[in-house]
C-alpha cells in the first residue's frame, strides 16, 4: 500500500542536503533521476533523496511506501531470511519492521560513498538486485520503496569519499528531530532509511538476518 503523503510543518529545515554539505566544505556537483547515469569519473559521495531540489526538505510521506510485491520477492530469492530470529517472516512482518526505521520528517533516504568513478559505482547500486549479495549490496531497503523511480540521487566529486560519507552521517544523525526519534525501532541509530550502519560495527537493531544470498 502507498503511504500518504505529509507537509513539512516542522519549525525548521531539517536534513537539506545543502545543510548537511555545507558542514563539509563541499557543493553538489550534480543531481539526477533514480536509474539516470551519473556522468562523473571522479570518486565521491552520493545522496538519494526524495527532494529534486537541494536547498529542500520536502515531498515527504508520513509512513514508508514499501512495496509489499517487492518484499515478498525478496523474501522468494532469499529464503532463509528471519526476523528476531524466527524462520520464514511474512512479507508483512518484514514490511512493517522496515516501517519503523522510517523518518517522516526527512527527505534523505541513503548516503553513500566510493573511491571509484560514481558513474559505475552508482550503475552498480541501480543494477543489484535486491537480495543479492554484490556488487552493490549497500542500501538495498531502498529498493523495497514504491517511490523508488521518483527519487533522485545528488552527488559530489571529493577525493576524501570515505571521510566525507561519515562526516555527512555524522551531520545527518545529530539533526534528527526528537519527534523522529521517539517513533524509531532504534532511537539510538536515526541513520537515514537504507543506510544500516554507522560508523563501521556499529548497525541498526533491525531483527532481519540473512537478508542477502
Amino acid at each position: 500500500m502507498r503511504a500518504a503523503r505529509t507537509a513539512n510543518g516542522s519549525d525548521r529545515v531539517m536534513s537539506t542536503i545543502s545543510e548537511l554539505l555545507e558542514r563539509v566544505s563541499l557543493k553538489r556537483t550534480g543531481t539526477v533521476r533514480w536509474s539516470e547515469r551519473v556522468p562523473s569519473n571522479r570518486s565521491g559521495v552520493y545522496i538519494v533523496s526524495l527532494s529534486e531540489r537541494c536547498e529542500q526538505n520536502d515531498r515527504l510521506f508520513d509512513a514508508a511506501p514499501i512495496n509489499l510485491t517487492t518484499v515478498e520477492q525478496w523474501l522468494r530469492r532469499v529464503s532463509k531470511m528471519k526476523l528476531d530470529g524466527q524462520e520464514e517472516p511474512s512479507p508483512e512482518d518484514v514490511a512493517n519492521r522496515l516501517g519503523e526505521f522510517w523518518l517522516p520528517d526527512e527527505s534523505i533516504l541513503y548516503i553513500g560513498k566510493t573511491d571509484r568513478p560514481l558513474r559505475q559505482r552508482v550503475g552498480e547500486f541501480y543494477r543489484t538486485p535486491l537480495g543479492a549479495p554484490k556488487p552493490h549490496r549497500g542500501g538495498h531497503w531502498i529498493k523495497t520503496l514504491s517511490i523508488l523511480d521518483e527519487t533522485f540521487v545528488h552527488y559530489v566529486e571529493t577525493p576524501d569519499a570515505e571521510e566525507t560519507e561519515e562526516q555527512l552521517l555524522k551531520a545527518f544523525v545529530s539533526l534528527v528531530s526528537d519527534r523522529s526519534k521517539q517513533h524509531l525501532k532504534d532511537p539510538d541509530r536515526p541513520f537515514p532509511y537504507a543506510n544500516l550502519e554507522y560508523p563501521k560495527r556499529n548497525r541498526k537493531r533491525h531483527g532481519l538476518a540473512r537478508q542477502a544470498l
